[in-house]
C-alpha cells in the first residue's frame, strides 16, 4: 500500500503511517493524527497547550513548545504522547505562522525535535516507530533547514523498520544535493546514518553506502566529505 505525498512520490517509504485505518487518539499503543480542531481532551494541559498552537501567535507558540519540552525531558509525557504528536505534527504541517519566515521555520524546526527527543525516549516502542514514520512524512517540505532538522530527529530515534528511513534518505539526497550545497544537510545525513548504525549494529541498506558517497563527490566541506567517508568505514565494521 501506498500514496502520493507531496514530495510526489507514490511509495511505502513515504508514510505508511498515513495509509493505514487509525484508531482513537486515546489508545497509547498507536498514534492517531487528527486536526488539531478536532482534539479533544479533559487534560487541562493538553487544551492549553493547543490554545497556544491555535493561536497562529510567534510568542504563544513558542510557549507551548518551551512547555512541552520541560514534559518531554521529565518523563512525565506518556499519558498524553498522542496528544503531543498531533500537536506538534499540526505546527510541523502549517506554513503560514505570522511573524515571518524566519521565525516560522524555527517553530517548525523545534516540532520537529521535539518528535525526535520523544522517540529517542521511547526508543523500544512501538509508539517510536511511528514517530519515525511521522517525521518520514514531513520529508515532503521544501526548505533544506527543515529537512535536515527531520533528518537530525530520524537519527536521534534511530529506527530504519524494514529500510524505510535508509530509502528514504536516498530520495532526499537525491532531491537536493544537485540543488544547493549546505553543509548542514549533508551533516544531517551523515550523522543519521552514523546513529542508525550504532543503535542497529549496522545497516543492511546498500542504499546507506550510496548515499556516502554520493556525499563524498559533491562540493561540500572537507571535513563533511572526510566525515562521510569515515561513517562509511564504520559501516563496513559492523
Amino acid at each position: 500500500m501506498g500514496f502520493t505525498n507531496k514530495f510526489g512520490i507514490i511509495t511505502e517509504v513515504m508514510v505508511l503511517l498515513f495509509s493505514s485505518q487509525f484508531i482513537s487518539v486515546s489508545d497509547e499503543n498507536f498514534i492517531s493524527i487528527i486536526p488539531l480542531d478536532q482534539l479533544t481532551s479533559d487534560n487541562t494541559y493538553i487544551c492549553e497547550i493547543k490554545e497556544n498552537v491555535l493561536s497562529l501567535d510567534y510568542y504563544s507558540r513558542l510557549i507551548a513548545l518551551n512547555s512541552i519540552e520541560k514534559t518531554i525531558k521529565s518523563g512525565s509525557f506518556s499519558p498524553i504522547k498522542n496528544e503531543l504528536v498531533c500537536i506538534l505534527y499540526h505546527v510541523c504541517t502549517q506554513d503560514n505562522l505570522t511573524a515571518g519566515e524566519t521565525t516560522s521555520i524555527h517553530i517548525i524546526k523545534k516540532s520537529v525535535e521535539l518528535l525526535g527527543r520523544m522517540g529517542e525516549k521511547t526508543r523500544y516502542s512501538m509508539f517510536a516507530y511511528q514517530l519515525e514514520d511521522v517525521l518520514i512524512s514531513l520529508l515532503y517540505k521544501d526548505d533544506i533547514n527543515i529537512i535536515s532538522s527531520i533528518i537530525y530527529s530520524l537519527g536521534v530515534i534511530g529506527h530504519n523498520e524494514k529500510g524505510k528511513t535508509i530509502k528514504a534518505l536516498d530520495l532526499i539526497v537525491d532531491k537536493w544535493v544537485p540543488r544547493a550545497r549546505n553543509d548542514e544537510f549533508a551533516l544531517a545525513v551523515i550523522t543519521c546514518i552514523e546513529k542508525i548504525a550504532e543503535i542497529n549494529n549496522g545497516i543492511e541498506e546498500w542504499e546507506a553506502n550510496i548515499i556516502l558517497i554520493k556525499i563524498m563527490q559533491s562540493n561540500y566541506d572537507k571535513l563533511i566529505r572526510e566525515k562521510a567517508l569515515a561513517v562509511m568505514g564504520k559501516l563496513r565494521s559492523y
